[in-house]
């Protein structure tokens, strides 16, 4: 794909998607047929937005799968450790009610419809 070939915020969209899939700059620069200092000077914002629109998908699903008993907790639990680092803590003694208020306080809360506006 060539960068004269789609618009700003097309490119902006599919960096996006990129970075929330884990493309580094180096892979998103070399599928934009861009230089990867450009994707770093130009779309920071958007690799943020979308890292951290990742990490807190992740962060939802552990919790659903451990409210609900389904997914891959392996794969989720692994996925913690590679991008949330998370790690097993033995001294860590939750209570389960203090636990089962956790997801109640969770469920309570709104889940926002979209991502956040990108900024131009």
């Amino acid at each position: 794909m060539h960068e004269g070939k789609c618009t700003e915020e097309e490119k902006r969209l599919l960096v996006l998607d990129m970075a929330y899939h884990g493309c580094t700059w180096n892979e998103i620069g070399t599928l934009l047929e861009v230089n990867p200092r450009t994707i770093e000077r130009n779309y920071r914002d958007v690799i943020n937005i979308a890292q951290s629109k990742f990490k807190h998908d992740l962060r939802r699903l552990q919790l659903k799968s451990a409210r609900e008993g389904k997914g891959n907790c392996t794969m989720l639990i692994w996925l913690g450790k590679q991008y949330l680092s998370q790690q097993e803590s033995p001294q860590m003694d939750v209570k389960k009610e203090q636990f089962d208020k956790f997801i109640e306080w969770i469920d309570a809360q709104t889940v926002p419809s979209s991502l956040p506006a990108l900024s131009k």
